[in-house]
């Protein structure tokens, strides 16, 4: 009898040793093992708080240290080692002492954590971070100014980009965004190849202003370090990366055609609620909403206004893809949500002789002495573009940039010395976009098709910014092209 329950008491301390806490018959302890340990990584991906502690800790961008807690969390499920990464010994929340093998203690552990919450580099103590995801219609000079304050600017987190149809074909848009990614040192940031047309309509293309490229006018783009996901649809990964973040927290940044955008808020409506704004480039108001000089194209004559620039009527975003635009201007919870910038707005930021200097050497340095490359990159991007709008348009003083500014808007919330935007105290606005007519070279079967046409209402509107403070501006991309400058992963 003592043999056999002595046998019987081995049997189950083998079985416990083998099942305990698995709460499955046939989960081996190794597979239970690594469940906890992918389950740990997932919810330390889960808790906006907690990774910005490690990405302070870490010294890194906060999208850097998810991608290395992805990497870490994978290979422990194929069996491997997360020591096996070189991030390993920097995370502070496996608390290993670098270059020790010891660990940290609970009091040791506590006030590594105490000290992330009160340091003062930490992005969360006493200020605001709002993240960015942004929407590209094709990879232009304009969008690469966007995706350098966006993902330079230290007031600003930029999660992500999708690339939309638009006047390059969107392989090669996509394949732009990941040179701009890694010539500016943040090729880690995932991007995705969104919609190829729009809703109802083929896709239209434009390159007499940007290039065959897109991107035309210098030789110095690098090749993409990090290829585009292709795990999930850009649609499905903008929504998760929303829903990700704390509710009031992300702002969508649309640069080009809506496509991408309105499908996200149609499709998961949850969306329009948590985020904190959409600011859109897009538009043209015109009937002196300000005094921007538009241009004329040459052979229209005197016989009308015009302040598009795809059309007399329209702005090219909203004119690719109208039925977009009125689907998202339409929608009063997210109208009072967005922020529009016009074309009445954007040609007041004009890219003139002194500014073209600017980028290209900095405001600390001498002209003509110390160029680096990426400011090299973005001076010949703009050399392009003045030369296409002086061309097509006669705006001979410099280019406008239109796209940054929809990334500079939201600082204006966010920043110790803000960064105004004038909109006359509150004005709010319905916008409506003329969706009758077709894509045509011809006048009468192309009518009005993608203008905006506004009328001012209460607080639920839209905002259009009539003006802005356009010396500070030039110095904050003066500031991010800085930092790129510094980046140890940037061009050189």
């Amino acid at each position: 009898m003592a043999a056999d329950k002595l046998r019987t008491q081995q049997q189950l301390e083998q079985l416990q040793s083998r099942y305990v806490g698995t709460g499955h018959a046939d989960t081996t302890k190794h597979e239970w093992a690594n469940n906890i340990h992918r389950d740990s990584y997932a919810s330390y991906i889960g808790h906006p708080a907690l990774m910005t502690y490690m990405s302070v800790a870490l010294n890194e961008p906060r999208e850097k240290v998810r991608i290395m807690m992805l990497d870490l969390e994978r290979r422990r499920i194929h069996g491997k080692s997360p020591t096996a990464s070189p991030w390993y010994y920097k995370c502070p929340f496996h608390f290993e002492k670098q270059g020790t093998g010891g660990t940290w203690t609970a009091r040791q552990r506590s006030i590594l954590l105490s000290d992330l919450l009160t340091r003062q580099d930490n992005p969360s103590n006493g200020r605001f971070i709002p993240e960015i995801i942004i929407s590209l219609a094709y990879m232009r000079l304009w969008d690469a100014f966007a995706i350098l304050l966006a993902a330079h600017h230290p007031s600003l987190e930029l999660l992500g980009i999708s690339t939309v149809h638009g006047n390059a074909s969107l392989a090669q848009t996509t394949a732009n965004v990941g040179s701009i990614l890694t010539a500016i040192g943040k090729g880690y940031i995932p991007y995705y190849s969104g919609i190829a047309k729009p809703f109802c309509r083929n896709a239209v293309h434009a390159p007499d202003i940007h290039g065959e490229t897109g991107i035309d006018g210098t030789d110095l783009l690098p090749e993409a370090v990090v290829p585009p996901r292709k795990d999930m649809s850009a649609i499905l990964a903008m929504r998760d990366a929303i829903l990700a973040q704390p509710a009031g927290r992300t702002w969508l940044v649309a640069t080009g055609t809506l496509t991408n955008v309105a499908l996200l808020c149609s499709a998961f409506p949850e969306v329009v609620y948590h985020i904190k704004g959409l600011s859109v480039m897009g538009g043209a108001v015109g009937g002196k909403f300000t005094q921007a000089t538009l241009g004329r194209v040459k052979g229209e004559g005197e016989r009308l206004e015009r302040f598009g620039n795809c059309t007399p009527w329209a702005e090219f975003n909203i004119y690719c893809d109208p039925e977009a635009a009125q689907s998202i201007f339409s929608n009063k919870e997210l109208a009072g949500k967005t922020t529009l910038i016009p074309l009445d707005l954007t040609h007041q930021v004009l890219a003139t002789k002194n500014m073209q200097q600017l980028i290209l050497y900095g405001s600390s340095a001498s002209s003509g002495v110390g160029a680096s490359k990426i400011r090299h990159l973005y001076h010949d991007l703009l050399l392009f573009f003045a030369k296409t709008y002086a061309e097509v348009f006669g705006i001979t003083v410099g280019p406008p940039l239109h796209d940054p500014l929809a990334v500079a808007v939201i600082l204006s919330d966010h920043l110790s010395e803000m960064l105004s935007f004038d909109d006359r105290g509150g004005e709010r606005w319905h916008v409506d976009v003329v969706i009758d007519g077709i894509h045509s070279d011809v006048d009468e079967d192309r009518g009005q098709l993608g203008r905006t046409k506004i009328v001012k209402v209460g607080r639920d509107g839209v905002r259009i910014p009539r003006g802005l403070d356009i010396p500070l501006f030039w110095n904050v991309v003066d500031k991010c092209l800085t930092i790129a400058e510094q980046d140890p992963n940037s061009m050189r």
